[in-house]
């Protein structure tokens, strides 16, 4: 499945960013995104489809803490060949969920190209679909999480 992603060139002026910063960021984000979902696991949902690549990204860097499994149809539908653009790419899908205030919502949409209807009609329909998100060791953590601090867990689920 083809689905609609962010353009290179706009990850490209992410990790150019970045890079100034520390020619090291990949590994500085995703330890520092790790020492957060440690805090708040309930966080992970906040990079929608894209925790899976940002997920392998982590394991990859030899960053366990989450979890070794990973949903490889998503991470493979949100690749991009290169650790350094997945990882801009979940960063970038996370900024825009805070904008949207959904940060803790396992729900999040996106456009798919329907090659049936393309073949039609001759041009590329975009079909939104639904995602949810759902890894069980980061929601067995935020569980855990609301237990000890008696917050009231949330799986999102009203299905």
């Amino acid at each position: 499945m083809l689905i609609d992603k962010p353009d290179v060139e706009e990850l490209d002026e992410i990790i150019e960013d970045a890079r100034k910063k520390n020619p090291d960021w990949v590994t500085k984000y995703l330890h520092a995104t790790n020492e957060l979902l440690d805090k708040d696991p309930a966080l992970y949902r906040s990079y929608g489809y894209y925790w899976w690549g940002l997920k392998r990204a982590m394991l990859e860097k030899g960053i366990t803490s989450c979890g070794l499994s990973v949903d490889e149809e998503w991470a493979e539908y949100t690749d991009y060949g290169d650790i350094e653009h997945n990882v801009a790419a979940a960063y970038l899908y996370q900024d825009r969920v805070f904008d949207s205030c959904f940060v803790y919502s396992s729900k999040h949409s996106y456009y798919y190209l329907d090659e049936e209807n393309s073949e039609k009609t001759g041009e590329e329909c975009w079909e939104e679909g639904e995602y949810k998100l759902r890894d069980t060791v980061m929601e067995e953590a935020y569980e855990v999480q609301c237990f000890f601090t008696g917050q009231s867990y949330d799986d999102d689920d009203d299905e």
